[in-house]
C-alpha cells in the first residue's frame, strides 16, 4: 500500500514541475502513467499538452452529452 501512496506524490510532484514550467498536460489519466517499477512511475503522453504564457488563462468546458471533458486554451 506505500507504494501507492508514492506512486501519489511522484505524480503529483511531476505535475507541480510542469506547472512551474508553465506547461499544462490536459490529458492525465491512470493510462498515461507509466509504472516502471515498485518505486518508480512517470507520467507520459503529452501530445495534448500546451505551454501557457502570462498573458493568457486557461479555461476548461465540459461536453455532457459524451462525458469527455476538452480542454479549451484560450
Amino acid at each position: 500500500m506505500k507504494y501507492i501512496l508514492n506512486y501519489m506524490y511522484q505524480v503529483s510532484d511531476g505535475m507541480n514541475y510542469l506547472h512551474e514550467k508553465n506547461i499544462i498536460h490536459r490529458d492525465l489519466a491512470l493510462r498515461n502513467i507509466l509504472i516502471m517499477s515498485k518505486y518508480i512511475c512517470k507520467i507520459t503522453d503529452f501530445g495534448l499538452s500546451r505551454v501557457v504564457e502570462e498573458n493568457t488563462y486557461y479555461q476548461v468546458k465540459a461536453i455532457q452529452s459524451t462525458n469527455q471533458i476538452i480542454a479549451i486554451l484560450i
